[in-house]
């Protein structure tokens, strides 16, 4: 896919983050103080807050638990969690998958590892059902795709800029560069 241009977005100012926050946390001067004062503590979160997907799900993350992650590969777990059904779950959605979530976690951290050795950032669909049928004796590979976190490693590239990691670095828990 080097032929696909890529493009860069620019990150959110300080005004607008208040704006999103706000927003996000429905006005409640109260819930937004005391998201600022723990983004404050986790300085180390504070740098993501100018991309507005990340900045969206810190914020979102808040409102779910009232409070923010501890470093960034917990925020990154959770990410990763919500998208594997996690966002059902808390939505109370019931969609029917042949796979568990442990299931789907395992090929994906095989993916990551596989994509991490030679420092790719991305891999395409055929290399993905090579692996899940390697990895398990008999996969149905449709099945599996079908399950969106398997099919964002797939055949999505991941966006590359200074605050961004790929899927490879999120799941085996250490990004790089962060």
């Amino acid at each position: 896919m080097t032929w696909l241009p890529r493009i860069r977005f620019s990150g959110f100012g300080p005004e607008q983050i208040k704006e999103l926050v706000s927003n996000w946390l429905d006005r409640d001067e109260t819930m937004v103080s005391t998201f600022i004062a723990q983004l404050r503590v986790a300085n180390v979160l504070s740098d993501m807050m100018d991309i507005p997907l990340l900045a969206t799900l810190i914020v979102l993350v808040f409102k779910q638990t009232g409070k923010l992650p501890e470093n960034k590969t917990r925020l990154y777990e959770m990410f990763v969690d919500l998208h594997n059904g996690g966002w059902d779950l808390a939505k109370g959605v019931q969609r029917p998958s042949r796979f568990s979530a442990a299931e789907k976690m395992f090929i994906l951290k095989r993916i990551a590892a596989k994509m991490h050795s030679p420092q790719r950032r991305e891999m395409l669909e055929e290399q993905c059902e090579a692996l899940a049928n390697e990895t398990f004796k008999k996969i149905d590979w449709v099945a599996l795709r079908a399950s969106s976190c398997v099919m964002d490693c797939c055949s999505k590239a991941v966006a590359r800029g200074p605050k961004h990691c790929s899927v490879a670095e999120v799941l085996r828990g250490a990004p790089q560069g962060l």
